[in-house]
């Protein structure tokens, strides 16, 4: 009786919070002298046993109403928006329904990085996570199913897992019902309206917000999906051969291509002051050989007059050359280099008997192979600190698509 009393002061006073608790803690002692007093009567034993299996049973009962009284508040609420945001312009149709549509977000879920892509093919929509091309809804059903049964957790902690699980599922499977039941109304702003792409990409974003709520669960199903090896790709703004290659010399390639640009550049000021002296002896042969050196890129035909002004002393000095490697490095890589450590590409930059000198004019306008930019599963370079199996590259986390 006490209790009731102080609680009826505290309420005065506006103590609303505390004055329940006195209120509920005294129906809980009143709940359970009377549970021992009638079992004590009756003569029954066990009675915590029987009322744990009674609470048990209760709260599936509850669990069960408040999903379907959840539902029904959804579908009333849709209906209620409809009726009060689209009574301005009744006569006014809803653009005409998408037959295909793609919407592709990334996130990270851990130390990888992914992306969830809502995809509407031919008025089926169906929500994948890309890296795995992986079936998001049938893994949230299942994982739905097994956190249902899941005795491991806490009550507080399952209840959690599973209000998530449920909304991030009925956000997956209903985008295109509830576009149309918003008559393509912005939800954040109903008298806007808003393309279904548009809307498709806020509800991905909105589901990529309850996955990173449900990834410090370790949740299994999802797990398995999410965890899958993924592909990577090097991000465009890096820059694959000075990063993997150039780099991973250790600064031999700017130094002995510098050496051997040097030396191959006083070879050929040779050949060339040689052909140059033979004009006056054969002309037609000397000019041949000019004609060659302009052809193979080793003149530069807009920096050198024409064969008969040439002054060798005045007008080679100043040709810029290059190192160029004959097989582009771009061919190495996409060969297999991309799934190799520093070691192998640092000898492959580094094998002269792949150099060749070349006008800078020339090197600029070759067109050489590209490079891929997937990198494989052993794919390690600590010069782009990316060690075997990171998730990032020079401080980038990699891509799970083609950029």
């Amino acid at each position: 009786m006490k209790s009731y009393v102080d609680s009826i002061v505290a309420i005065a006073q506006g103590e609303i919070g505390g004055a329940a608790k006195r209120v509920e803690a005294g129906f809980q002692s009143m709940l359970t002298l009377a549970i021992s007093f009638f079992a004590g009567f009756v003569g029954l034993g066990g009675i915590p046993s029987k009322v744990k299996e009674a609470v048990g049973k209760l709260r599936e009962m509850v669990d069960h109403a408040l999903d379907t009284a959840i539902t029904w508040l959804i579908t009333k609420a849709k209906a209620l928006f409809a009726s009060l945001f689209g009574g301005k312009d009744k006569d006014a149709k809803l653009d005409t329904l998408p037959f295909d549509a793609t919407v592709a977000e990334p996130f990270s879920m851990g130390p990888e990085g992914h992306t969830i892509k809502a995809d509407l093919h031919a008025g089926e929509l169906k929500v994948t996570v890309a890296s795995a091309e992986a079936d998001l809804v049938s893994a949230l059903k299942a994982a739905i199913a097994a956190e249902s049964k899941d005795t491991g957790r806490q009550d507080s902690q399952r209840n959690k897992i599973l209000i998530e699980l449920n909304a991030a599922l009925s956000r997956a499977q209903s985008i295109r019902e509830d576009w149309i039941a918003l008559e393509a109304r912005d939800p954040a702003n109903p008298n806007k309206k808003v393309t279904y792409e548009r809307f498709m990409t806020g509800r991905v974003r909105e589901i990529i917000g309850r996955l990173r709520e449900l990834a410090k669960y370790n949740i299994t199903d999802l797990q398995n999906i999410i965890a899958k090896p993924t592909k990577r790709y090097i991000p465009k703004g890096i820059n694959i051969r000075p990063t993997v290659y150039d780099k991973a010399t250790g600064g031999k390639w700017a130094s002995e291509s510098k050496t051997f640009r040097n030396k191959k550049k006083a070879e050929l000021s040779q050949n060339v002051f040689a052909i140059a002296s033979m004009r006056s002896v054969d002309f037609a042969k000397a000019q041949s050989e000019w004609n060659n050196l302009l052809a193979t890129g080793r003149l530069d035909d807009q920096k050198v007059p024409t064969f008969a002004s040439y002054n060798h002393a005045k007008d080679f000095p100043p040709l810029e050359y290059e190192t160029d490697h004959r097989k582009s490095l771009g061919e190495f890589w996409n060969a297999g280099e991309n799934d190799k450590d520093d070691a192998t590409r640092s000898a492959t930059a580094l094998d002269q008997s792949n150099w060749q000198l070349l006008t800078a004019r020339e090197n600029a306008a070759k067109s050489g192979v590209g490079f891929n930019r997937e990198v494989g599963p052993n794919f390690a370079s600590a010069a782009a600190d990316s060690p075997a199996g990171s998730s990032t590259i020079n401080g980038q986390p990699y891509l799970d698509h083609e950029p």
